[in-house]
């Protein structure tokens, strides 16, 4: 495979400084999938990476303020994807979570990450009995069902530090010794599409969901939801990273992409 077309596919800068878009898309038997990043209007690099494949999509934000957090991110894709490829059960998800953990732990030991390197993780992966959300960090996902009714999927695993002025992550891939995901499986026959997105959809106001729907009624194929919400988001301060991949479950073959 050419080596750009796999670092855009593996949420990887293609070269230099991302500060425009950048995504990539996959179509398959149970889904369509896209995903698309953006810099936003205030910071000078991107720390997000994402990756969608045949059975899973998945997001990560580098932690502000840690050194190297978009090498964590850019790791925890990398193993979370190379695992959740063959995913057949909630159990096989954790321990690619697990597996993203302790893959930048490693290189935090080895020196290729500085110690410290955190990372959140968000990703939706396709199982025989219905599709699997599982998150660690501040990431949001959202359900829409085939009525058009959207809900928030996770809990951002985040407190308001009062002394920082900051939210403070309650766990993250990189920092400490383990890290749990929270999970949620959903049928498929209650699904029509699933956004994950980093928590640059949230600022400032904390509360994206009807930029959200918004940007879903407008339609379109994942590759155009995906830009849809992200221009929403643009559309205001976006004063961090932006990273959205959409899920379009197929209730028929055909369904664009």
């Amino acid at each position: 495979m050419d080596e750009a077309v796999h670092r855009h596919r593996a949420g990887l800068p293609t070269g230099g400084v991302v500060t425009k878009f950048i995504g990539g898309a996959v179509q398959a038997k149970r889904w369509s999938a896209a995903w698309c990043s953006h810099t936003g209007h205030v910071r000078a690099s991107n720390d997000d990476r994402a990756t969608v494949g045949r059975n899973y999509a998945a997001v990560a934000d580098g932690v502000g303020g840690s050194a190297d957090g978009a090498g964590a991110a850019a790791t925890a894709i990398e193993q979370f994807a190379a695992l959740a490829a063959s995913a057949t059960s909630e159990q096989d998800v954790i321990d690619a979570v697990s597996a993203a953990h302790e893959a930048i732990l490693r290189k935090q030991r080895d020196g290729a990450l500085a110690f410290g390197a955190a990372t959140t993780l968000l990703a939706a992966v396709a199982l025989d009995t219905g599709l699997l959300v599982a998150n660690v960090g501040d990431s949001v996902a959202w359900l829409a069902d085939n009525h058009g009714h959207l809900a928030r999927a996770t809990t951002p695993q985040r407190r308001w530090d009062p002394i920082r002025q900051r939210y403070v992550l309650l766990q993250a891939l990189g920092a400490g010794d383990t890290c749990s995901p929270e999970t949620l499986l959903v049928s498929w026959s209650d699904v029509a599409c699933v956004v994950l997105a980093t928590d640059g959809v949230l600022a400032p106001s904390g509360d994206a969901e009807p930029l959200v729907r918004y940007a879903l009624a407008k339609g379109g194929g994942a590759s155009e939801l995906c830009r849809h919400v992200v221009d929403a988001i643009l559309a205001g301060p976006a004063n961090d990273n932006i990273t959205v991949a959409v899920v379009r479950v197929r209730a028929r073959e055909g369904v664009p992409v």
